[in-house]
Protein backbone atom coordinates (compact mmCIF):
# COMPACT_ATOMS: atom_id res chain seq x y z
CA UNK A 1 0.00 0.00 0.00
CA UNK A 2 1.31 3.38 -1.02
CA UNK A 3 3.10 5.43 1.62
CA UNK A 4 2.62 2.91 4.43
CA UNK A 5 6.09 1.36 4.49
CA UNK A 6 8.42 2.99 6.96
CA UNK A 7 11.63 4.24 5.35
CA UNK A 8 14.51 4.24 7.77
CA UNK A 9 16.81 6.75 6.14
CA UNK A 10 19.05 7.68 9.01
CA UNK A 11 20.25 6.03 12.20
CA UNK A 12 22.40 8.34 14.26
CA UNK A 13 23.31 5.42 16.44
CA UNK A 14 21.20 2.42 17.32
CA UNK A 15 21.27 1.63 20.99
CA UNK A 16 19.35 -1.60 20.50
CA UNK A 17 22.16 -3.13 18.45
CA UNK A 18 25.10 -1.29 20.00
CA UNK A 19 23.99 -0.85 23.61
CA UNK A 20 23.86 2.69 24.88
CA UNK A 21 21.04 5.12 25.21
CA UNK A 22 19.34 7.66 27.44
CA UNK A 23 22.29 9.83 28.35
CA UNK A 24 22.66 12.29 31.18
CA UNK A 25 25.48 14.78 30.93
CA UNK A 26 27.94 15.03 33.81
CA UNK A 27 28.59 18.74 33.53
CA UNK A 28 25.02 19.61 32.57
CA UNK A 29 23.56 22.38 34.77
CA UNK A 30 20.64 21.53 37.02
CA UNK A 31 17.38 21.81 35.15
CA UNK A 32 18.90 20.85 31.82
CA UNK A 33 19.37 17.13 32.54
CA UNK A 34 16.63 15.37 30.66
CA UNK A 35 15.66 18.67 28.99
CA UNK A 36 14.95 16.94 25.71
CA UNK A 37 12.04 15.15 27.33
CA UNK A 38 10.82 18.31 29.08
CA UNK A 39 10.56 20.32 25.87
CA UNK A 40 6.94 19.30 25.43
CA UNK A 41 4.60 22.26 25.25
CA UNK A 42 1.78 22.96 27.65
CA UNK A 43 -0.22 20.23 25.93
CA UNK A 44 2.05 17.68 27.62
CA UNK A 45 2.82 14.09 26.58
CA UNK A 46 0.29 12.09 24.61
CA UNK A 47 0.05 8.37 25.10
CA UNK A 48 -0.76 5.95 22.33
CA UNK A 49 -4.33 4.90 21.72
CA UNK A 50 -5.35 1.44 20.62
CA UNK A 51 -7.97 2.45 18.04
CA UNK A 52 -8.54 5.46 15.78
CA UNK A 53 -11.45 7.85 16.34
CA UNK A 54 -14.59 7.18 14.34
CA UNK A 55 -14.81 8.06 11.58
CA UNK A 56 -11.06 7.93 11.10
CA UNK A 57 -9.51 10.61 8.86
CA UNK A 58 -6.14 8.79 8.97
CA UNK A 59 -7.20 5.63 7.15
CA UNK A 60 -4.94 4.96 4.16
CA UNK A 61 -6.66 2.19 2.29
CA UNK A 62 -6.86 -1.10 4.14
CA UNK A 63 -5.49 -1.49 7.64
CA UNK A 64 -1.73 -1.93 7.74
CA UNK A 65 -0.32 -5.04 9.37
CA UNK A 66 2.48 -4.58 11.88
CA UNK A 67 4.75 -6.84 13.87
CA UNK A 68 3.41 -7.83 17.31
CA UNK A 69 4.69 -5.64 20.13
CA UNK A 70 5.33 -2.60 17.93
CA UNK A 71 3.54 0.73 17.65
CA UNK A 72 2.14 2.83 14.82
CA UNK A 73 1.90 6.59 14.36
CA UNK A 74 -0.62 7.91 11.85
CA UNK A 75 -0.23 11.59 10.98
CA UNK A 76 -1.92 14.21 8.81
CA UNK A 77 -0.38 17.49 7.68
CA UNK A 78 -3.06 20.14 7.27
CA UNK A 79 -3.14 23.67 5.86
CA UNK A 80 -6.29 25.65 6.62
CA UNK A 81 -8.01 22.37 7.42
CA UNK A 82 -7.05 20.57 4.21
CA UNK A 83 -4.56 17.71 3.84
CA UNK A 84 -1.21 18.60 2.24
CA UNK A 85 0.21 16.05 -0.20
CA UNK A 86 3.93 15.28 -0.38
CA UNK A 87 4.64 17.04 2.93
CA UNK A 88 7.97 15.95 4.50
CA UNK A 89 7.63 14.20 7.86
CA UNK A 90 10.44 13.49 10.31
CA UNK A 91 9.86 11.04 13.16
CA UNK A 92 12.59 10.76 15.80
CA UNK A 93 12.90 8.30 18.67
CA UNK A 94 14.50 10.47 21.32
CA UNK A 95 16.30 10.33 24.61
CA UNK A 96 18.11 12.97 26.66
CA UNK A 97 20.96 12.45 24.19
CA UNK A 98 18.84 13.50 21.22
CA UNK A 99 17.51 11.46 18.32
CA UNK A 100 18.73 7.88 18.42
CA UNK A 101 16.73 6.80 15.37
CA UNK A 102 15.10 8.89 12.65
CA UNK A 103 12.52 7.97 10.02
CA UNK A 104 11.54 10.34 7.18
CA UNK A 105 8.71 10.11 4.69
CA UNK A 106 6.15 12.17 2.77
CA UNK A 107 2.41 12.32 3.03
CA UNK A 108 -0.01 10.78 0.52
CA UNK A 109 -2.50 12.80 -1.53
CA UNK A 110 -4.81 12.95 1.49
CA UNK A 111 -2.05 14.55 3.58
CA UNK A 112 -1.72 11.41 5.71
CA UNK A 113 1.04 8.92 6.40
CA UNK A 114 1.42 5.97 8.77
CA UNK A 115 4.69 4.90 10.41
CA UNK A 116 4.55 1.24 11.43
CA UNK A 117 6.69 -1.30 13.29
CA UNK A 118 8.01 1.28 15.76
CA UNK A 119 9.98 0.02 18.77
CA UNK A 120 9.32 1.12 22.34
CA UNK A 121 10.42 4.61 23.18
CA UNK A 122 9.58 8.30 23.20
CA UNK A 123 8.88 10.01 19.88
CA UNK A 124 8.89 13.53 18.46
CA UNK A 125 7.10 14.01 15.14
CA UNK A 126 7.69 17.08 12.94
CA UNK A 127 6.38 18.35 9.62
CA UNK A 128 9.13 20.30 7.83
CA UNK A 129 7.41 21.92 4.85
CA UNK A 130 9.30 24.51 2.80
CA UNK A 131 7.91 28.02 3.21
CA UNK A 132 6.18 27.16 6.49
CA UNK A 133 7.29 27.14 10.13
CA UNK A 134 7.86 23.57 11.36
CA UNK A 135 4.89 21.87 12.96
CA UNK A 136 5.45 19.64 15.97
CA UNK A 137 3.30 17.04 17.70
CA UNK A 138 2.97 16.48 21.44
CA UNK A 139 5.46 13.97 22.77
CA UNK A 140 4.41 10.38 22.07
CA UNK A 141 5.40 7.39 24.19
CA UNK A 142 5.22 3.83 22.94
CA UNK A 143 5.23 0.96 25.45
CA UNK A 144 5.30 -1.69 22.74
CA UNK A 145 1.80 -3.04 23.35
CA UNK A 146 0.58 -2.85 19.74
CA UNK A 147 -0.56 0.75 20.28
CA UNK A 148 -1.44 3.41 17.73
CA UNK A 149 -1.35 7.20 17.84
CA UNK A 150 -3.24 9.65 15.62
CA UNK A 151 -1.83 13.13 15.17
CA UNK A 152 -2.71 16.27 13.21
CA UNK A 153 0.10 18.68 12.27
CA UNK A 154 -1.50 21.97 11.23
CA UNK A 155 0.28 24.52 9.03
CA UNK A 156 -0.88 28.09 8.46
CA UNK A 157 -0.43 30.25 5.36
CA UNK A 158 -0.94 33.39 7.45
CA UNK A 159 1.87 32.44 9.81
CA UNK A 160 4.18 31.59 6.90
CA UNK A 161 3.74 35.05 5.39
CA UNK A 162 4.83 36.82 8.60
CA UNK A 163 7.50 34.34 9.70
CA UNK A 164 10.96 35.35 10.90
CA UNK A 165 14.07 33.52 9.68
CA UNK A 166 16.03 31.93 12.53
CA UNK A 167 19.58 30.90 11.62
CA UNK A 168 21.55 28.86 14.15
CA UNK A 169 25.14 27.68 13.77
CA UNK A 170 25.92 24.61 15.90
CA UNK A 171 29.54 23.68 16.52
CA UNK A 172 31.87 22.04 18.99
CA UNK A 173 33.71 24.15 21.53
CA UNK A 174 36.62 24.19 19.06
CA UNK A 175 34.47 25.51 16.21
CA UNK A 176 34.07 22.24 14.26
CA UNK A 177 30.76 21.26 12.69
CA UNK A 178 28.97 18.46 14.57
CA UNK A 179 27.68 15.44 12.62
CA UNK A 180 24.17 14.51 13.72
CA UNK A 181 23.49 17.87 15.38
CA UNK A 182 19.88 18.99 15.66
CA UNK A 183 17.71 21.66 17.23
CA UNK A 184 14.57 20.84 19.21
CA UNK A 185 12.15 23.78 19.21
CA UNK A 186 9.17 24.24 21.54
CA UNK A 187 6.88 26.91 22.95
CA UNK A 188 5.05 27.04 26.27
CA UNK A 189 2.10 28.65 24.58
CA UNK A 190 -1.31 27.57 23.34
CA UNK A 191 -1.81 30.29 20.71
CA UNK A 192 -2.93 29.60 17.15
CA UNK A 193 0.56 30.05 15.74
CA UNK A 194 2.39 28.18 18.53
CA UNK A 195 4.21 24.92 17.96
CA UNK A 196 1.94 22.28 19.46
CA UNK A 197 4.75 20.05 20.69
CA UNK A 198 8.41 19.66 19.84
CA UNK A 199 9.72 20.25 16.33
CA UNK A 200 13.14 18.72 15.65
CA UNK A 201 15.17 20.23 12.82
CA UNK A 202 18.43 18.54 11.73
CA UNK A 203 21.53 20.60 11.02
CA UNK A 204 23.28 20.45 7.68
CA UNK A 205 26.76 19.07 7.17
CA UNK A 206 28.13 22.50 8.09
CA UNK A 207 26.21 22.52 11.40
CA UNK A 208 23.83 25.25 10.27
CA UNK A 209 20.06 25.35 10.63
CA UNK A 210 17.75 27.85 8.94
CA UNK A 211 14.08 27.74 9.85
CA UNK A 212 11.18 30.17 9.59
CA UNK A 213 9.10 30.71 12.74
CA UNK A 214 6.25 32.95 13.76
CA UNK A 215 7.27 35.91 15.95
CA UNK A 216 7.41 34.96 19.61
CA UNK A 217 9.53 33.36 22.31
CA UNK A 218 10.96 29.86 21.81
CA UNK A 219 12.85 27.35 23.89
CA UNK A 220 15.49 25.58 21.82
CA UNK A 221 17.64 22.62 22.77
CA UNK A 222 20.80 22.06 20.72
CA UNK A 223 22.09 18.49 20.74
CA UNK A 224 24.77 16.42 19.07
CA UNK A 225 26.19 12.93 19.70
CA UNK A 226 28.85 12.82 22.43
CA UNK A 227 28.30 16.45 23.42
CA UNK A 228 26.48 18.25 26.19
CA UNK A 229 23.09 19.67 25.32
CA UNK A 230 22.64 23.46 25.38
CA UNK A 231 19.32 25.09 26.12
CA UNK A 232 18.48 28.63 25.06
CA UNK A 233 15.50 30.99 24.98
CA UNK A 234 15.24 32.89 21.71
CA UNK A 235 12.79 35.72 21.03
CA UNK A 236 11.86 36.55 17.44
CA UNK A 237 10.43 39.99 16.74
CA UNK A 238 7.99 40.79 13.97
CA UNK A 239 9.94 43.93 13.01
CA UNK A 240 13.18 41.99 12.47
CA UNK A 241 13.28 39.78 9.34
CA UNK A 242 15.92 37.43 10.75
CA UNK A 243 17.70 36.35 13.91
CA UNK A 244 21.17 34.77 14.06
CA UNK A 245 22.59 32.65 16.89
CA UNK A 246 25.70 30.58 17.53
CA UNK A 247 25.69 27.68 19.97
CA UNK A 248 28.89 25.80 20.89
CA UNK A 249 28.53 22.39 22.52
CA UNK A 250 31.13 20.98 24.90
CA UNK A 251 32.32 17.35 24.54
CA UNK A 252 30.78 14.86 26.95
CA UNK A 253 32.19 11.31 27.08
CA UNK A 254 29.75 8.62 28.19
CA UNK A 255 29.59 5.03 29.30
CA UNK A 256 27.09 3.01 27.28
CA UNK A 257 25.97 -0.53 27.84
CA UNK A 258 23.16 -2.84 28.88
CA UNK A 259 21.85 -4.52 32.02
CA UNK A 260 20.98 -8.22 31.65
CA UNK A 261 20.22 -11.12 33.96
CA UNK A 262 22.26 -14.31 34.34
CA UNK A 263 20.62 -15.75 31.21
CA UNK A 264 21.43 -12.71 29.10
CA UNK A 265 17.83 -11.40 29.05
CA UNK A 266 17.64 -7.59 29.16
CA UNK A 267 16.28 -5.88 32.27
CA UNK A 268 14.19 -2.87 31.35
CA UNK A 269 13.50 -0.10 33.85
CA UNK A 270 16.55 -0.88 35.99
CA UNK A 271 18.06 2.07 37.85
CA UNK A 272 21.69 2.58 36.81
CA UNK A 273 23.90 4.88 38.86
CA UNK A 274 27.42 6.17 38.51
CA UNK A 275 29.82 6.90 41.34
CA UNK A 276 29.38 7.39 45.06
CA UNK A 277 27.42 10.03 46.95
CA UNK A 278 28.49 10.77 50.52
CA UNK A 279 26.74 14.13 50.69
CA UNK A 280 22.94 13.69 51.13
CA UNK A 281 22.38 16.80 48.99
CA UNK A 282 24.72 15.70 46.18
CA UNK A 283 23.32 14.54 42.87
CA UNK A 284 24.83 11.57 41.12
CA UNK A 285 24.30 10.64 37.49
CA UNK A 286 21.60 8.01 37.16
CA UNK A 287 19.15 6.75 34.57
CA UNK A 288 16.65 3.93 34.02
CA UNK A 289 17.38 1.37 31.34
CA UNK A 290 15.28 1.13 28.19
CA UNK A 291 13.17 -1.90 27.34
CA UNK A 292 16.18 -3.63 25.80
CA UNK A 293 18.24 -3.04 28.96
CA UNK A 294 20.41 -0.34 27.40
CA UNK A 295 21.70 2.69 29.28
CA UNK A 296 24.10 5.58 28.87
CA UNK A 297 25.63 7.78 31.56
CA UNK A 298 27.97 10.78 31.56
CA UNK A 299 31.56 10.34 32.66
CA UNK A 300 34.63 12.54 32.59
CA UNK A 301 38.29 11.92 31.91
CA UNK A 302 40.20 11.10 35.07
CA UNK A 303 37.10 9.75 36.81
CA UNK A 304 37.33 6.44 38.67
CA UNK A 305 34.29 4.80 37.06
CA UNK A 306 32.02 2.46 39.04
CA UNK A 307 28.56 1.61 37.73
CA UNK A 308 25.77 -0.16 39.58
CA UNK A 309 22.26 -1.20 38.58
CA UNK A 310 19.12 -2.34 40.40
CA UNK A 311 16.00 -3.75 38.79
CA UNK A 312 13.68 -6.74 38.78
CA UNK A 313 14.89 -7.80 42.22
CA UNK A 314 18.45 -8.03 40.93
CA UNK A 315 21.56 -5.94 41.35
CA UNK A 316 24.80 -5.51 39.41
CA UNK A 317 28.04 -3.64 39.93
CA UNK A 318 31.20 -3.16 37.87
CA UNK A 319 34.37 -1.08 38.27
CA UNK A 320 36.22 0.16 35.18
CA UNK A 321 39.05 2.11 36.73
CA UNK A 322 40.16 5.61 35.80
CA UNK A 323 38.87 6.85 32.45
CA UNK A 324 41.65 8.00 30.13
CA UNK A 325 39.84 8.02 26.78
CA UNK A 326 38.06 11.21 25.67
CA UNK A 327 35.40 9.05 23.99
CA UNK A 328 34.15 7.19 27.05
CA UNK A 329 33.27 3.49 27.21
CA UNK A 330 30.98 1.52 24.88
CA UNK A 331 29.56 -1.99 24.87
CA UNK A 332 29.54 -2.44 28.66
CA UNK A 333 27.42 -5.33 29.96
CA UNK A 334 26.23 -5.42 33.58
CA UNK A 335 25.05 -8.88 34.68
CA UNK A 336 22.49 -8.51 37.48
CA UNK A 337 21.95 -11.23 40.06
CA UNK A 338 19.50 -11.66 42.90
CA UNK A 339 20.03 -9.15 45.70
CA UNK A 340 18.83 -9.03 49.28
CA UNK A 341 15.56 -7.56 50.55
CA UNK A 342 15.43 -4.60 52.88
CA UNK A 343 12.11 -4.73 54.74
CA UNK A 344 10.45 -2.49 57.27
CA UNK A 345 7.52 -0.45 58.43
CA UNK A 346 6.89 3.28 58.43
CA UNK A 347 4.53 4.85 60.97
CA UNK A 348 3.38 8.23 62.22
CA UNK A 349 4.50 9.66 65.59
CA UNK A 350 1.28 8.33 67.19
CA UNK A 351 2.12 4.81 66.06
CA UNK A 352 -0.46 4.60 63.29
CA UNK A 353 0.88 3.25 59.99
CA UNK A 354 1.84 5.82 57.35
CA UNK A 355 -0.30 4.27 54.65
CA UNK A 356 1.09 4.48 51.11
CA UNK A 357 3.87 6.78 52.23
CA UNK A 358 7.03 7.16 50.18
CA UNK A 359 10.27 5.63 51.38
CA UNK A 360 13.62 6.80 50.05
CA UNK A 361 16.72 4.63 49.99
CA UNK A 362 20.39 5.31 49.28
CA UNK A 363 23.50 3.16 48.94
CA UNK A 364 26.26 5.72 49.34
CA UNK A 365 29.14 3.62 48.07
CA UNK A 366 27.34 2.94 44.80
CA UNK A 367 25.38 6.12 44.22
CA UNK A 368 22.14 4.13 44.11
CA UNK A 369 19.14 6.08 45.33
CA UNK A 370 15.42 5.99 44.69
CA UNK A 371 11.91 6.05 46.10
CA UNK A 372 9.47 3.22 46.76
CA UNK A 373 5.92 3.31 48.12
CA UNK A 374 4.74 1.54 51.26
CA UNK A 375 1.46 -0.38 51.24
CA UNK A 376 -1.74 0.48 53.10
CA UNK A 377 -0.31 -0.88 56.34
CA UNK A 378 2.90 1.11 56.04
CA UNK A 379 4.99 -1.93 55.10
CA UNK A 380 7.69 -1.73 52.47
CA UNK A 381 10.11 -4.12 50.77
CA UNK A 382 13.14 -2.89 48.83
CA UNK A 383 14.29 -5.83 46.75
CA UNK A 384 17.44 -6.19 44.70
CA UNK A 385 19.68 -4.40 47.20
CA UNK A 386 23.43 -5.17 47.29
CA UNK A 387 24.25 -8.04 49.62
CA UNK A 388 27.52 -6.46 50.79
CA UNK A 389 26.59 -2.79 51.32
CA UNK A 390 24.73 -0.68 53.88
CA UNK A 391 21.38 0.72 52.72
CA UNK A 392 20.11 3.95 54.25
CA UNK A 393 16.32 4.32 54.38
CA UNK A 394 14.11 7.18 55.53
CA UNK A 395 10.55 8.43 55.11
CA UNK A 396 10.35 10.86 52.21
CA UNK A 397 9.45 14.33 53.44
CA UNK A 398 10.43 13.45 57.00
CA UNK A 399 11.41 16.47 59.10
CA UNK A 400 14.89 15.04 59.69
CA UNK A 401 15.34 13.94 56.08
CA UNK A 402 18.37 11.83 55.20
CA UNK A 403 20.12 12.81 58.41
CA UNK A 404 17.61 10.72 60.34
CA UNK A 405 17.87 7.64 58.13
CA UNK A 406 18.03 4.13 59.51
CA UNK A 407 20.63 1.77 58.12
CA UNK A 408 20.11 -1.80 57.00
CA UNK A 409 23.46 -3.59 57.15
CA UNK A 410 24.29 -6.73 55.16
CA UNK A 411 23.00 -8.68 58.14
CA UNK A 412 19.55 -7.56 57.06
CA UNK A 413 17.91 -5.92 60.09
CA UNK A 414 14.23 -5.04 59.82
CA UNK A 415 13.68 -1.28 59.88
CA UNK A 416 11.07 0.73 61.76
CA UNK A 417 10.77 4.25 60.34
CA UNK A 418 8.80 7.14 61.77
CA UNK A 419 7.39 9.85 59.53
CA UNK A 420 7.49 13.25 61.26
CA UNK A 421 6.04 16.05 59.13
CA UNK A 422 8.05 19.22 58.92
CA UNK A 423 6.87 22.07 61.15
CA UNK A 424 6.61 25.53 59.65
Amino acid sequence: MKDTVVARLQVLWNRARAPGRLVLVAALPAGVIGAVLSLSSATGPRYFERAPPEPSPWVLGEATAARPGTCQIAARVLEDGHGIADAPLRLARVTAEGSVEVWTSRTAASGAHRFIDLPQGTYHLSALVDGHPPAGAPELRCTGAAERAFVDLPLSSAVAEGAVLLEVALSSAGGRALPGAELAIAQDLDGRSAIAGVARVPAGADGRIAVKLAPGSYTVLAQAPNHEAARRTITLRADEPSNHARIALAPAPRIRGAVVDENGAPIGGALVSLGAAFDPTARVARVHTEADGSFSLPIRRGQDVTVSARGGGKVARAAFGVLTSPFGLDGVTLVARAGRNVEGMVSKPDGAPWAFGLVRYRVRDLGLTGVEQADGAGRFVLDGMPADADVEVWAEGNATGAWGAQVSTPAGERLALVYVPAAY
